[in-house]
C-alpha cells in the first residue's frame, strides 16, 4: 500500500497486559497491521508503543476527570489538571519501559502533536466513557510538555 493518509488505533484488551491494534485505510476498506517487513520490525514496535502509552494517557484522563474531588485536595479543580507529566513518568506500568528507559522522553514529539491534534480537532477521548472532552490545554501534562519540550515556531 502507498499514499496512506488515515491510520486508527484500538486498545486491544483480549492480551494482557493491553495492547493495541494499528489499522490503516486502504481504497476500499479499513486494514489491520498484523505483520511487518523484517526491516520495519523496530519501527513499527516503537509505533505500537507510542499508542499504548497514548490510549493509556487518555485512559487516566478521562479517569481524572470522572473522580469526584477528594476531601483532601484544596482545589476541587485539580482532577481536571491531571495528570502531570511527573505523574505519568511515575506512574508508567513498567511493561511500557522494556524498549526505552523513558519512552514519554524518547517519544514526547508524537505526544505533543496527539495532544495538539486532539484539542484542534476537538477530538473526544478513544478510552473510557463515550464523548469526553480531554479539555488537554486545562490539563497539567500539557503545559508540563510545553515547559520541558519548548516548540519554536518559525514563520
Amino acid at each position: 500500500m502507498s499514499n496512506i493518509e488515515k491510520f486508527a488505533i484500538e486498545e486491544d484488551i483480549d492480551v494482557d497486559p493491553p495492547s493495541v491494534k494499528v489499522y490503516f485505510e486502504g481504497t476500499l476498506a479499513w486494514y489491520q497491521i498484523v505483520s511487518t517487513h523484517p526491516s520495519y520490525i523496530s519501527k513499527f514496535a516503537d509505533m505500537k508503543l507510542k499508542a499504548e502509552i497514548w490510549l493509556w494517557i487518555q485512559r487516566k484522563r478521562s479517569n481524572s476527570l470522572h473522580r469526584p474531588p477528594s476531601l483532601y485536595v484544596r482545589n476541587p479543580r485539580s482532577n481536571k489538571r491531571w495528570p502531570s507529566l511527573s505523574q505519568v513518568r511515575h506512574d508508567l506500568p513498567p511493561h511500557f519501559t522494556s524498549r526505552t528507559f523513558d519512552p514519554i522522553d524518547a517519544f514526547h514529539p508524537y505526544f505533543i502533536e496527539r495532544i495538539i491534534q486532539s484539542h484542534l480537532s476537538e477530538e473526544t477521548l478513544a478510552v473510557g466513557p463515550e464523548g469526553i472532552d480531554p479539555k488537554w490545554m486545562e490539563c497539567s501534562l500539557a503545559r508540563d510538555l510545553e515547559n520541558a519540550y519548548p516548540v519554536i515556531f518559525f514563520f
